[in-house]
Parts: C-alpha cells; structure tokens; sequence
C-alpha cells in the first residue's frame, strides 16, 4: 500500500514480490497463479435501542434469512432486585448470552434514590460476542420489564 500523502488517499499496488502484477480472480487456478483476494473493510450494521415493555420475550431484531451477528449492547435497569436478561437464538431454548442487572440504593436526605445498574460490552465488527441460529431473530428475555437497551448488529 502507498500513501498518497498530498491527497490523503490510500493506493493499493497490484504487483507480487518480483514486481509483476497480480491478476485479480475470484477462482483458483491448478497451476503457477497469482491472485488477490478482496475483503469488504465494513460490515451492514443495523441498531435497535428502547425498553422492555414486558417481562418474557421481546424481540429486538425480526428473523432474517442468515444469522445476526451482535457485536455491541448495552443494557440499563432502575430496581433492586434481581433482573436476569437473556439473549435468545428465536426462542428461550436457544440461548447465546446471559447476564443480570440489580440497582443500588442509596439513603438521600430528601429519602431513599436508586441509582441505574448499567453494563455496555462491545467489539469490532466484523467480531461479535454472539449470534443467532440462520433464520432466527434475535430476543431479549428478561425477569421483568423496564429494561433499557441499545444493540448493535450486522446481518449475514
């Protein structure tokens, strides 16, 4: 790769180690070829974010034809007691990730506030911390309702 510098462009030079060029092709030759292989730098990112409206099932993403791939959350609860959430593969018995939220409170003058339990977890993509079985959507299953949360995902 060289570095136009004046432009800020990027430019990829075609040529192997002899400084011949490399023939790009999407097939594979039996003998004595070059070829050069082509990765897209991102992926097809999709977000969804709002509030559990119900204890149970919620679905976050609908069913797609390939998998959904999650590689951000971020998930955010005001109670003191024990909320698991799980993440699903389309029912409760596929299970991908699973952790709890659970609030402190805290004695103020004015009387007793509590202050939101919140956990955000990302990576890269084209990395991800879970995904869903080929055609199923993606639900949040959780204790009880008023979970807040934001998820990020690119479908395959």
């Amino acid at each position: 790769m060289a570095n136009n510098n004046h432009l800020g462009r990027v430019t990829a030079i075609n040529t192997d180690s002899t400084g011949g060029g490399i023939a790009g092709s999407t097939s594979v030759r039996n003998v004595g070829g070059n070829g050069l292989i082509v990765r897209p730098a991102s992926v097809n990112s999709t977000t969804a974010s709002g509030q559990a409206a119900t204890a149970g099932d919620n679905t976050i993403f609908s069913s797609a034809s390939g998998a959904i791939y999650v590689y951000a959350y971020s998930l955010s609860h005001v109670a003191t007691i024990r909320n698991t959430c799980r993440f699903v593969s389309g029912s409760t018995t596929s299970e991908m990730w699973r952790t709890w939220l659970q609030s402190q409170s805290s004695a103020a003058s004015s009387g007793v506030s509590v202050m939101a339990d919140h956990e955000v977890l990302a990576v890269s993509p084209p990395n991800y911390l879970f995904r869903t079985s080929t055609g199923d959507a993606l639900v949040m299953n959780t204790v009880s309702s008023g979970v807040n949360y934001g998820i990020a995902a690119w479908r395959e």
